[in-house]
């Protein structure tokens, strides 16, 4: 038995499509925008690649409910390029036609997960986020971010239970891999977690010491090495962040400025002028898969 389910191709005029033997059929039925019910919708590209689809509930037209979407990045959203990050699929609650309520968020690659609450598309309230460098945390959520009280399991290999911002332990006890309390600092991390290895200005510890060359280490598995002044990046450095992308190059007051590269996870690459940790339109160069590149 076949079912009517409603299609509807955003910026494009509404129509029905007939399911059967998990073939799609086309018909040319306009349905009212008010539309109530099961649904699936689809966004695309310039190029017609589907970037973006939800099959769920609606009301008057917008995704709210239950439902499914998939969704692909491209990079740094550059024109005319085809070529994808990663993919992700979120399965929850939608509330006009963001993220709100309880979901899943996960990567086809394997990559990052979260199981919780959202509020605007934005991880609120509590939850289990999993990197793809193998960070975890478990606990409160606040503006898409660890919050709060929970637990995190590092990168550098100890737990932390207690008070954390922005995957940086604030206040509370390490653990090691056998439940052991432990002072990190007497092992040469910082008691945030994170860990530094290089030059420093005569006398001064901590944070703010770092003055020439040397490496700092996250919780996240995020790193850079390179050059830094009185605490700050500065200078040539080479940055890895969670999500697998890397940037060569210049940087002024902690932020990309200068001459750089970025490398994608997916191994395309954006060379670039850049300010204030963004790429300057006009001035780069996109490689592609392929090796082919386009001016931008």
């Amino acid at each position: 038995m076949d079912t009517d389910r409603y299609t509807v191709e955003r910026n494009q005029p509404y129509c029905t499509q007939r399911w059967f033997n998990s073939n799609i059929h086309r018909r040319n039925v306009v349905v009212d925008k008010n539309f109530t019910g099961v649904a699936a919708t689809f966004n695309k590209d310039d190029s017609g690649n589907i970037t973006r689809k939800y099959v769920g509930d609606h009301t008057d037209g917008i995704e709210h409910g239950i439902g499914v979407y998939e969704s692909r990045f491209n990079n740094w959203g550059v024109p005319g390029s085809a070529e994808y990050i990663a993919m992700h699929r979120f399965a929850g609650q939608f509330v006009e036609g963001k993220c709100t309520g309880l979901g899943m968020k996960s990567f086809f690659d394997g990559g990052e997960l979260f199981c919780g609450e959202y509020i605007d598309d934005l991880r609120n309230g509590i939850g289990y986020w999993k990197l793809r460098t193998g960070a975890v945390f478990i606990g409160e959520f606040k503006s898409h971010t660890p919050s709060g009280i929970g637990t995190m399991f590092s990168c550098n290999k100890y737990k932390f239970i207690g008070n954390v911002s922005d995957w940086q332990a604030v206040g509370g006890f390490w653990y090691d891999s056998q439940n052991n309390q432990i002072d990190i600092v007497s092992l040469g991390y910082y008691q945030c977690g994170c860990k530094y290895e290089g030059d420093r200005l005569p006398g001064v510890d901590g944070k703010e010491g770092q003055h020439g060359y040397g490496r700092l280490d996250a919780n996240t598995g995020k790193f850079y090495v390179g050059n830094w002044n009185n605490g700050v990046k500065e200078g040539y450095g080479e940055q890895k962040d969670f999500d697998w992308t890397i940037y060569e190059g210049e940087w002024k007051d902690n932020m990309r400025n200068g001459e750089g590269v970025t490398t994608f996870p997916n191994g395309s690459s954006w060379s670039a002028i850049y300010k204030d940790d963004f790429p300057v339109l006009g001035d780069g160069i996109f490689t592609h898969l392929d090796g082919r590149k386009t001016k931008l």
